[in-house]
């Protein structure tokens, strides 16, 4: 009898027709056995984060911040990707992002990874670190400059007005009458408008469609197009971008009319501020105590009416403070700024700015006075001096201090700030320049935006600063 030789399966399978599906039927057996005596973890991404503002923050170099989450349970480990600014760190049993920056940093997107047991939650969040000096400045060849210089595409002449878009920068030039245009993060100007030229520093003997007086309050509309609250002629005049006439008018007849007309719905009397929403203009009517809001986007050259006043009673009342101080009257106004909210007006002689909700003449909140009949100014946490621009942002409120030559921001709905620029971090002090120009401190700032960064118009030093 000839000897049996052994054939191994897999040679056996080898020479058989269906090899494959022994093989693969084999394979799977194993892998069964190993899965059911070492499992893998199972994770579930079950555990919630949400973070104030949807999931975005603004820091402030040198001053101490936490942003928390509210969690659907508690995990026990947190991390960020990529690492925070430094100065910040995660709460590994919270998520909780906290600390003191040390140096500034530019909006950037981290994904925070709780675990908490076999539960995983992931979630973007953004983050921006302000810096505590200035990095660009425009109007001035350095930072340590502040005078005013014959005109130029690189020059400014007590600037008040800012408005700031993805596209660039636009600053109402008030001593040389005229608007500017820097495109991008450049500090040359592109573009002027009230004037012929980046050269020419004086305004004609009448008023026209291509020229400005003193302006001062500007803003950008959804359209993209300009208003520039003219001041001395008295009026609203609007351009579309890179054109040198006007296209539309608020406050007076004509183009070639620049005088007061008086106390009505209609007339405007060196209105010093500018704003816009999706359906109308509002104008800080400075010299008739009040605001203004005309529904309207394409005026043309027609007279238009406001329909909603703010600070008098009627549209034929222009009287400061007409009763006394109270949450109906205003003084003065030199700022208007609209939120998602409602409207911000800065009440400049009453030292304070007021919260209207939404369509409201109401307001129902106060910054700067500690009630509605209060008018005194203050150099503290929570008061103010002679107060100019207004940037609402959702994190928060800047107000450029002027009288205090500082910039308050306040967080939230607070109305005690947090955080103070130009005082070297103190609520207490005023002083302009606390002694000499630099790129962190102030005098006289009269105009302040926001966008990925902080922008101060800083009046009497005749330049823009970017944080």
């Amino acid at each position: 009898m000839l000897p049996v030789r052994k054939i191994p399966l897999i040679t056996l399978c080898a020479s058989l027709a269906g090899c494959g599906s022994v093989v693969g039927e084999l394979d799977r057996i194993q892998k069964k056995i190993d899965t059911t005596t070492n499992p893998p973890p199972v994770i579930c991404e079950t555990l919630t984060i949400a973070y104030p503002q949807n999931n975005r923050e603004l820091f402030f170099e040198g001053w101490t911040h936490s942003f928390t989450p509210v969690l659907s349970a508690t995990p026990t480990s947190c991390a960020t990707t990529p690492a925070l600014p430094a100065g910040l760190s995660i709460g590994a049993t919270t998520c909780t992002i906290s600390g003191t920056p040390t140096i500034p940093s530019a909006k950037t997107d981290y994904l925070v990874t709780a675990l908490a047991g076999q539960r995983q939650g992931k979630i973007t969040i953004t983050l921006t670190v302000i810096a505590a000096s200035a990095s660009r400045v425009y109007g001035q060849p350095d930072f340590f400059s502040g005078s005013i210089n014959a005109a130029s595409s690189d020059s400014l002449a007590n600037p008040l007005g800012l408005a700031v878009t993805a596209a660039g920068v636009f600053i109402a030039d008030t001593a040389f009458h005229r608007a500017l245009f820097f495109s991008g993060n450049d500090t040359i100007a592109s573009q002027v408008y009230g004037q012929p030229d980046f050269l020419t520093e004086t305004f004609p003997p009448s008023p026209n469609a291509a020229s400005l007086k003193l302006p001062r309050g500007i803003a950008i509309d959804a359209n993209g197009k300009i208003w520039i609250a003219d001041r001395a002629n008295h009026r609203v005049v609007r351009y579309s971008q890179g054109q040198s006439l006007a296209d539309g008018l608020i406050g007076q007849a004509a183009y070639s009319s620049g005088t007061s007309g008086g106390c009505n719905s209609q007339a405007l009397n060196a209105p010093d501020a500018v704003a816009t929403d999706a359906s109308g203009i509002y104008v800080a009517d400075t010299l008739n105590n009040r605001v203004l809001y005309f529904p309207t986007l394409n005026p043309g050259t027609s007279l238009p009416s406001a329909t909603r006043v703010y600070g008098q009673a009627s549209f034929t009342s222009c009287t400061a403070n007409a009763g006394g101080v109270d949450a109906s009257t205003l003084s003065a106004p030199t700022s208007v700024t609209v939120s998602a909210t409602g409207v911000y007006i800065s009440d400049r002689i009453n030292n304070r700015v007021l919260f209207f909700p939404g369509t409201s003449t109401t307001p129902t909140r106060v910054y700067g006075q500690p009630d509605f009949q209060s008018s005194a100014g203050a150099t503290t946490q929570n008061g103010l001096n002679l107060p100019r621009g207004i940037a609402a942002t959702e994190f928060g409120v800047f107000i450029a201090d002027a009288g205090n030559n500082r910039v308050l921001f306040f967080r939230g709905d607070a109305t005690v700030a947090s955080v103070v620029f130009g005082q070297n971090g103190s609520f207490l002090s005023n002083g302009g320049n606390l002694g000499g120009i630099a790129a962190n401190y102030l005098s006289t700032p009269s105009a302040v935006s926001f966008r990925d960064g902080l922008y101060v118009v800083d009046l009497s030093n005749n330049r823009l600063l970017f944080f």
